[in-house]
């Protein structure tokens, strides 16, 4: 029976050890854009081959007054660029309204490698000229 408490209780200790690797080797990135057409950030961030996803909030904004516009807000997408020379894939969400509302969007599973993050409006989704300021964080 004493042997079988300790057997137990090495799994026990084992599985917790395995769960607690597991959850500190998550990869995370923060980010901040004011964005006229796109901005790639001089950062390299590390992420592992896993489920990957940004959240993000940002405003649009006017060119001419600054104000925000009282209807149809931009649209832009968020981009990691693999910064590898050859065979390195790119991964984007789908288009994000700028509205100051917070949004999640999925890379999906992306490739364990290192990214710079690419922020750019979505061409043709307003009438006005304008620009975009936001931050969000990509999470695995």
């Amino acid at each position: 029976m004493k042997t079988f408490k300790k057997a137990v209780l090495s799994l026990f200790s084992l599985s917790i050890f395995a769960i607690s690797l597991y959850a500190f080797s998550a990869q995370a990135a923060s980010y901040s854009f004011n964005i006229h057409t796109q901005v790639t950030g001089s950062t390299t961030h590390s992420f592992n081959n896993a489920s990957t996803r940004t959240t993000v909030t940002a405003g649009s904004y006017l060119q001419s007054t600054g104000t925000t516009p009282t209807s149809s807000p931009l649209n832009y997408r968020v981009r990691l660029e693999n910064t590898r020379w050859v065979g390195g894939t790119s991964y984007n969400t789908s288009s994000i309204t700028a509205n100051n509302r917070s949004y999640t969007r999925s890379f999906g599973t992306i490739d364990s490698g290192n990214y710079r993050i690419n922020v750019a409006l979505v061409k043709g989704t307003t009438s006005f000229v304008g620009y975009a300021i936001g931050s969000g964080s990509i999470s695995q």
